[in-house]
């Protein structure tokens, strides 16, 4: 083997694991925002690469087209070899803890001269699978799934007979901050040797371009999705070490690092470009060794992924009165069906909001309208546009809001046509000092307390988890925190400026 490749491959291990863990901590210590949705891996279900990802919302119909180059460095006596990729898959979520999907891989390898000539030929494999699982609380997803590969043979009853197998559990962690972590292991039952008869009489080009293996193998990998404005970074390691009577060691397996990003289009497309890097030393492949794959040593695809969405639930039928029942003597006419009128006239609204000392953008404010005694959010987009469809014309209250910032409250008036901008620009709240803290019992759950600060009757109530903010002027405050079947406990507070005070409050509940 090649000495500066060896040395390599640690390098690289050493700098995807550096890689994903720096991306990881800088997504994490940013201010948390709801992320429950992941793209398509080039199975055109969720995940990284080869982790899946359960639990993102549907239904769902998904595409995935890939294509790309791969390198084999020389084996043996023989120069490199070459290969094109192209893979179609098919991804449906017909119900919220099951997903299926469907992939065909086509493969067209270059082999160099071997003494007989170069050669090449193409190769299409497909693959079955089914997926199920979805969220257990706490940000963790937990489930499993079963695939068949079928290789490619000139017989299709060879290809039939000659599955892979594979049975994999998985999990996933999803941070509020959008960061997936992502695992799975499993066991192969690997049968396609079936399609490589008399393969002592195979040239060398022929046994590497089939992929076939006469071992099962055990599955794992772990890795990361890491969201960037628009677009997720990818990080993975992944193996399928070889098992049974005269398997080869573990360096020989196939083992790989993978590393890409997706690149958001719109709410429905993606664009990815996606590496592996295999991390195996190379095992005996002579006429006498016994059929084990191996992949190529790199390999880059680009791939395009497109979401189908079936649109919303029907909305069910109004309900019409009967019509009143007829007097005895003079029955009266049944009432006239009256049309329902025209829905009204709706438009778009696009809101951008900036910090007007600094002109930083706001990615953590909250932006919401009022419209009918209704209140409606908007959706975050990117970096600091928040977004929201179907708004009636006519007047509606925009009211934004973000910490240690003056709350801003202004009338808008929509109209029809092109969707409508509105650029927000905040100042520095009066209050510049800030009480939290977290109210919890004492078995450690939270707990919806009420919370008083004097002076200035203060008032809130504490999340679900036990947690509240509350913006205040600097000064010396008494803190009362109160919730029936628990004791009421007064604590004191010194805010200076621009500090912050946090309190955390165990309840004891009161005597029966």
């Amino acid at each position: 083997m090649n000495r500066r490749m060896f040395v390599g491959r640690p390098l690289v291990v050493l700098a995807l694991a550096a890689g994903l863990l720096s991306a990881s901590h800088h997504a994490l210590a940013a201010e948390p925002q709801t992320t429950a949705n992941v793209g398509d891996a080039s199975d055109s279900l969720p995940g990284v690469v080869r982790a899946p990802i359960v639990g993102v919302p549907t239904p769902r119909l998904a595409l995935a087209l890939d294509a790309g180059y791969a390198f084999t460095e020389a084996q043996v006596d023989e120069g490199a070899h070459h290969r094109l990729i192209g893979q179609l898959g098919v991804g449906l979520a017909p119900l919220e803890w099951l997903e299926l999907g469907v992939r065909a891989l086509g493969r067209h390898d270059r082999h160099p001269d071997d003494g007989m000539g170069a050669d090449s030929g193409t190769t299409t494999d497909l693959a079955l699978l089914a997926r199920g699982g979805g969220d257990v609380g706490s940000g963790f997803r937990l489930g499993g799934d079963l695939a068949a590969r079928f290789p490619g043979s000139e017989s299709i009853g060879d290809s039939l007979s000659s599955p892979a197998l594979d049975a994999r559990a998985l999990f996933a962690w999803a941070h509020t901050s959008g960061v997936h972590f992502a695992g799975f292991a499993g066991y192969r039952l690997d049968q396609t040797d079936g399609v490589a008869k008399d393969s002592d009489r195979y040239r060398l080009g022929d046994r590497i371009a089939l992929g076939a293996s006469e071992f099962d193998a055990v599955l794992v990998g772990v890795g990361a999705v890491v969201p960037v404005a628009s677009a997720e970074l990818l990080a993975e390691l992944s193996g399928d070490v070889l098992v049974g009577s005269g398997a080869p060691k573990f360096s020989q397996s196939p083992l790989r690092a993978s590393i890409g990003a997706r690149l958001g289009l719109s709410d429905a497309a993606a664009l990815e470009l996606q590496s592996d890097i295999s991390l195996s030393s190379r095992p005996d492949i002579g006429p006498d060794s016994p059929l084990i794959p191996i992949e190529p040593r790199f390999s880059v695809l680009a791939g395009f992924r497109y979401r189908f969405w079936n649109g919303p639930a029907p909305q069910p039928e109004p309900v019409v009165a009967p019509p009143p029942k007829p007097k005895p003597v003079v029955v009266a006419p049944p009432p006239k069906p009256v049309a329902p009128p025209p829905p009204p006239p709706m438009n778009t609204l696009r809101v951008t909001v900036v910090d007007k000392t600094t002109g930083h953008p706001l990615s953590d404010a909250e932006a919401e309208i009022i419209v009918g005694g209704q209140t409606r959010p908007l959706q975050f987009v990117t970096e600091s546009t928040f977004e929201i469809g179907e708004v009636p014309v006519g007047t509606v209250e925009l009211v934004v809001r973000a910490e240690r910032l003056k709350d801003w409250r202004k009338q808008i008036q929509v109209t029809e046509g092109q969707p409508l901008d509105v650029r927000v620009e905040m100042i520095p709240a009066q209050n510049s000092g800030q009480i939290r803290g977290l109210i919890r019992g004492f078995d450690g759950k939270g707990l919806m307390a009420q919370v008083r600060i004097q002076p200035g009757e203060h008032a809130v109530q504490s999340d679900a988890d036990g947690s509240f903010i509350v913006d205040v002027p600097p000064g010396n405050y008494t803190v009362e925190v109160s919730l029936t079947g628990y004791r009421t406990q007064k604590l004191t507070a010194r805010v200076g400026k621009d500090g912050v005070i946090v309190l955390n409050v165990d309840m004891l509940k009161e005597a029966q």
